[in-house]
């Protein structure tokens, strides 16, 4: 629920709650791409990528119930 309630707040303006997420997840998300190019600067490059298209896509998201 942490992460909807994030990305609610986000969609509603609240740009502290992209930064949320983007601390719960950058980790992650670097050492699966580091992982699967094994370059630093392409990993970099490609975790950026991410967080711009999830940026993008989270603003249109929305939670089927």
């Amino acid at each position: 629920m942490q992460d909807y309630d994030s990305i609610i707040r986000f969609q509603e303006g609240d740009f502290d709650a992209f930064g949320e997420l983007y601390e719960r997840y950058i980790d992650q998300i670097y050492a699966f791409v580091f992982r699967k190019t094994s370059d630093r600067a392409v990993a970099e490059d490609v975790t950026s990528q991410v967080w711009i298209k999830a940026m993008k896509g989270l603003r249109k998201f929305s939670r089927k119930q």
